[in-house]
């Protein structure tokens, strides 16, 4: 899974030479929450949300095990996540078919302005991965996993550097 993760942040890196995308600035952090928000106390919707502070702890696990256990797997993924401020993951899979129907077509209108950088079917399962690429093509903010039919949304919300992704596929 780190491996697909990380090659599918390489495909939006490569793809910031795109034009017609929300700037790096312009996320669209805001209105997925606001959708997460609304579909809060919906029946068989989940999400979890981790902030600020979950992310810093995150990170120091991280941190430590690179530093102190010479893991450098660890090192890879710190670097990556290192301005990650929030990850959101949600389940819809067991709302209702007119629920989880109307929240992807919230969801497509709340990416408005953002590129979708892949899109691929694994089965049954159609993911689409979206992104914001910095103007310099030095970063990827923003990214956001859907999985469809299956109803998983991952998020992860900040900047991503495209040398952190570049190491990793590098050492593999």
């Amino acid at each position: 899974m780190r491996k697909l993760f990380f090659v599918l942040l390489l495909a939006m890196t490569l793809s910031a030479c795109a034009s017609g995308r929300k700037k790096a600035s312009e996320g669209y952090g805001n209105e997925i929450l606001t959708l997460l928000g609304e579909y809060r106390s919906t029946p068989g919707f989940r999400n979890i949300n981790i902030g600020r502070t979950g992310t810093s702890m995150i990170k120091s696990i991280l941190q430590g095990a690179s530093v102190y256990g010479k893991d450098e797997e660890a090192e890879m993924v710190f670097a990556a996540m290192e301005g990650i401020d929030r990850i959101i993951a949600a389940d819809y899979s067991e709302c209702t078919g007119t629920d989880a129907k109307r929240f992807r077509e919230r969801l497509s209108e709340a990416m408005q302005g953002s590129e979708m950088l892949m899109e691929f079917k694994d089965g049954s399962n159609l993911m689409r991965i979206y992104g914001i690429p910095s103007d310099d093509g030095d970063a990827v903010r923003d990214f956001v996993l859907d999985v469809t039919p299956r109803g998983v949304l991952v998020c992860l919300f900040g900047s991503i550097p495209a040398e952190a992704i570049a190491k990793f596929l590098e050492d593999r």
